[in-house]
């Protein structure tokens, strides 16, 4: 990162000195992207507020560059978290990009506004924007992309308690995956299977975590473990309580022969908890210990979600 920034400097002292605004904004708009990419935003997010800098600076009138920077900062500030900045910044980005009918560009930026949105629990303005952005992506056939805003609009719908909209959605978006074998179609079927479970429609949810498992490949960790997860707390809510110790037990088995510590210590953690709810109070101390000891070998402290 370091050359890269020198390099950007060097060619921006030349850009300077033949005043060629264009290349600089540019140089910043690439350093900032790269910046990005790797997990760096608050910089990054200062280098595309410097590009923006120099257009005003120069008075330099360039609609394309200029929605190009706002829809950069957009993105990092929603990145960051500071969810009113990259609402503002989306909004300048989709009036610039509209006038330019720059469609995919525009649509992506409808997406930051849409999830923004989303966070400030707005669900009027979300289901608008995502709507909107689908429509767009739409027009240029990008598959990938309306898969996953039809997955976000899903989500939004079952946060507003509309779940017959939100299957609508997530079922597009599993068949749009489908026909394009994108392996985020797991993501999606998780959602699909919290509905059921908030529902109460607990074998509709155990039918899609058998559909996961048989889907993800052996070495998909993440998703194996997120599975008997799920499969505990339709178990839990079932009063299954035979079949929701067994899951965590044999999880337990699965993770203690692959090296992913904090899923183990989460483990301990659930079958912890799930004892003292059941009255063994030996049991629960002796796993939640061990869960705990975990944590504070790893720098972590008790997660307040499991």
């Amino acid at each position: 990162l370091e050359e890269a920034q020198q390099h950007c400097l060097t060619a921006n002292a030349i850009f300077l000195k033949l005043q060629s605004v264009d290349d600089i904004v540019a140089s910043f708009i690439h350093i900032g992207r790269i910046t990005y990419a790797m997990g760096y935003v608050s910089t990054a997010l200062n280098y595309f507020m410097q590009a923006d800098n120099i257009l005003n600076e120069y008075k330099h009138i360039d609609e394309f560059l200029k929605a190009q920077i706002f829809y950069y900062i957009a993105l990092c500030h929603n990145k960051i978290g500071n969810v009113e900045q990259a609402i503002e910044y989306s909004l300048l980005a989709r009036d610039r990009l509209k006038v330019l009918e720059n469609k995919k560009q525009y649509g992506e930026t409808l997406m930051i506004l849409s999830i923004s949105y989303g966070k400030e629990n707005n669900i009027d303005e979300a289901i608008k924007y995502a709507k909107e952005a689908s429509r767009i992506f739409r027009d240029v056939q990008n598959t990938k992309k309306i898969a996953e805003i039809e997955s976000c609009l899903g989500e939004i719908f079952a946060k507003g308690g509309n779940y017959e909209e939100s299957f609508l959605h997530l079922n597009k978006a599993v068949k749009l995956k489908e026909d394009i074998d994108d392996k985020t179609i797991v993501d999606t079927k998780f959602k699909i299977c919290s509905n059921y479970i908030k529902q109460s429609n607990f074998d509709m949810g155990l039918n899609i975590i058998a559909e996961i498992e048989k889907d993800i490949s052996d070495d998909d960790y993440a998703s194996r473990i997120k599975c008997m997860k799920y499969l505990f707390n339709i178990y839990v809510k079932k009063e299954e309580n035979n079949k929701a110790e067994k899951v965590l037990l044999n999880g337990i088995k699965f993770i203690e022969n692959i090296d992913r510590k904090e899923d183990l210590a989460d483990f301990y953690v659930l079958l912890g908890k799930f004892y003292y709810n059941t009255g063994e109070k030996q049991l629960a101390a002796k796993y939640m210990e061990k869960g705990i000891d975990i944590y504070k070998g790893m720098g972590l402290i008790l997660k307040e979600s499991i």
